[in-house]
């Protein structure tokens, strides 16, 4: 059933309701029909990984079923949101998800993501995320990719070392470049197989852990004002804050929290698996830091570099040591990258 988030976001995004969700749904269509040998799904320019073959008819209508849209116009919010509903027990926490309609868009009033404030006759209620910022996302990701696959490779040296710093020099442009990307795609493409599918396992899983770190962030507003429920996640609701400063500050933290333990459950079923969800949090900090105005100091928001050092205090309660330290030196390799192309005032703001 469609919800009146979903008919707003469809309005006011496009002023053409439900032509644009045919249009948004043909998009999908197409691209997963075309997706018949295991190349990467592509849609709206950009490649989203895959290795699900379609062979027949009956095989496109079960996957084209897989990709129905039902919470966001975007494949990956969509499938994060379907995740977490699969595997959350506490009905009150999934029927507040399940409200939510992630809305990608183009942004016009220079924020990255957010809850909208107006209210539907349904209790459903929209997510603001911005084709921006998750553009910004990928590219990171994708430096950071790359950085894994040369951490690993070290002290080797010959030509796959340097195939992979000249990624880095295009990926680093990509980043400084919003009009005039070049991308990385056809240099993926010819990576022996070993290289390449360790470099989109990473990619696949971290790009997907550092989106969903931005919707539940925002879903954790929602949740962190129910007493009940914020008492779920170990967090004290801003609403029993009196000062409205210290009540917004405290609202970002909870809002932090809860989206980080969701993504632990997430990604946190097993050792092998569960640093992908950190370093997507950790490269969603990463990316936040390019485009935003309080990277050190506190205004309406914490500080990226409080949230960001929370964020690290939080992973290392629960890697061990070795482990944590190759995660932190991974995201010391990308942020000196990163500084490279920045307006960083603090160069090394994340150590």
């Amino acid at each position: 059933m469609t919800r009146e988030a979903e008919h707003n976001f469809y309005w006011e995004a496009y002023q053409r309701n439900e032509k644009e969700r045919g249009n948004w749904y043909r998009e999908v269509a197409v691209a997963v029909i075309n997706s018949n040998t295991d190349e990467n799904i592509v849609i709206n320019g950009r490649k989203f990984g895959t290795t699900q073959k379609i062979n027949d008819f009956k095989k496109t209508l079960e996957v084209l079923n897989d990709y129905e849209l039902n919470s966001s116009n975007d494949l990956i919010s969509n499938n994060i949101i379907k995740s977490f509903l699969e595997s959350e027990q506490e009905q009150q926490v999934k029927e507040i998800v399940s409200r939510s309609w992630i809305g990608l868009w183009d942004s016009t009033e220079g924020i990255n993501a957010c809850v909208n404030k107006k209210n539907f006759y349904d209790d459903s209620y929209l997510i603001r995320f911005t084709t921006e910022l998750q553009i910004l996302i990928r590219k990171v990701t994708e430096l950071y990719s790359t950085a894994i696959l040369i951490d690993m490779m070290k002290p080797a040296e010959g030509k796959i070392l340097e195939f992979l710093n000249n990624m880095i020099g295009i990926e680093l442009h990509d980043i400084q470049h919003d009009n005039d990307e070049i991308g990385v795609s056809d240099y993926i493409n010819i990576l022996p197989d070993n290289l390449r599918n360790v470099y989109q396992i990473i990619f696949h899983n971290v790009f997907s852990a550092s989106c969903a770190f931005v919707i539940f962030h925002e879903i954790g507003h929602k949740i962190e004002v129910e007493n009940e429920l914020a008492v779920l996640y170990d967090v004290n609701s801003s609403t029993l804050f009196e000062d409205g400063h210290q009540r917004q500050i405290q609202s970002e933290l909870n809002a932090d929290d809860i989206s980080m333990k969701i993504i632990e459950s997430l990604y946190g079923k097993d050792e092998v698996s569960d640093w992908f969800g950190y370093a997507g949090i950790l490269v969603c900090f990463m990316t936040l830091a390019i485009n935003t105005h309080n990277l050190l100091k506190e205004t309406d928001h914490p500080s990226i570099k409080s949230r960001f050092m929370r964020t690290v205090n939080f992973i290392k309660e629960r890697m061990d040591e070795t482990s944590f330290d190759v995660l932190l030196r991974r995201i010391d390799i990308l942020g000196s990258f990163l500084a490279i192309v920045t307006e960083w005032e603090d160069k090394s703001w994340w150590k």
